[in-house]
């Protein structure tokens, strides 16, 4: 009998680690704002939401690429991201850019603080 609930229990703590690793790997490629939301909050035409998508998923193929091949030049990853601005800046406009950045910024992935960065921010 005893062995018995150990097996159960076994097998239960093991199914739950399980479960967890998969949801943490699933999680794990979900760290941009979802594009599908960002959209449809700025109310765009179909041929727009079309264009700023695959915009989106030209930047972040490009962004894996120079990850991908080590490349960790700051002036590299800075005028790729000024491209990338400037091209949605002209798909958008102004007023549109505008409200893309606040959406972006509200559904930015949040990140664990331990307290270190802002630490070194302040000049503690």
């Amino acid at each position: 009998m005893k062995t018995n609930i150990k097996t159960v229990l076994s097998a239960l703590i093991i199914t739950t680690f399980l479960a967890g690793t998969a949801n943490a790997d699933q999680n794990k490629h979900k760290k941009g704002p979802n594009i599908d939301q960002v959209i449809s909050s700025l109310q765009l035409e179909t041929a727009t939401a079309t264009n700023l998508k695959s915009l989106m998923e030209s930047h972040r193929e490009q962004r894996h690429a120079m990850r991908e091949q080590g490349k960790k030049d700051r002036e590299q990853k800075q005028t790729l991201r000024k491209q990338h601005r400037q091209a949605v800046l002209d798909l958008l406009g102004y007023e549109k850019m505008y409200e893309f950045e606040e959406v972006m910024h509200q559904n930015r992935h949040k990140r664990k603080n331990d307290g270190k960065h802002n630490k070194q921010k302040r000049g503690e």
